[in-house]
């Protein structure tokens, strides 16, 4: 059993398990960023087009036509990320606060008879499971 001396290596002990989700969860956090930043963008690009739209309105389509699309794959692409996002930290935190409980029963379970004479067990299941 391990003592942790401070909060940086009590992290890394405990997501070394689960690497690859968390980097792919910090990864998709992106979509946020992206979401927020290019959304002004692409309402720019549309409402450009058609402040410089001159003469037909016929041609309003054809001009905003791609802006549109590009909003249309912007809306899809950050849905799914922030989906993706969800079902991985859907995963990740329960099996993140189980490790640490479980690792807090074997290390409870490892001091002597006495300390389980002293304090009620019911106190002390109650400490490990507010964590």
């Amino acid at each position: 059993m391990k003592n942790f001396t401070s909060l940086k290596s009590f992290l890394w002990f405990f997501s070394k398990k689960d690497k690859k989700n968390i980097c792919l969860a910090g990864i998709l956090c992106s979509a946020w960023s992206l979401d927020n930043s290019l959304w002004p963008i692409v309402f720019k690009k549309i409402i450009d087009t058609l402040t410089e739209l001159e003469g037909a309105r016929e041609q309003i389509f054809e001009r905003v036509s791609n802006p549109l699309l590009y909003a249309l794959a912007l809306w899809i692409a950050v849905d799914i990320l922030y989906r993706l996002q969800g079902n991985i930290f859907k995963n990740l935190f329960p099996n993140f606060d189980s490790n640490i409980k479980l690792y807090a029963c074997q290390y409870v379970l490892r001091y002597s008879p006495s300390f389980f004479s002293e304090n009620l067990i019911g106190k002390i299941s109650n400490k490990i499971f507010d964590l």
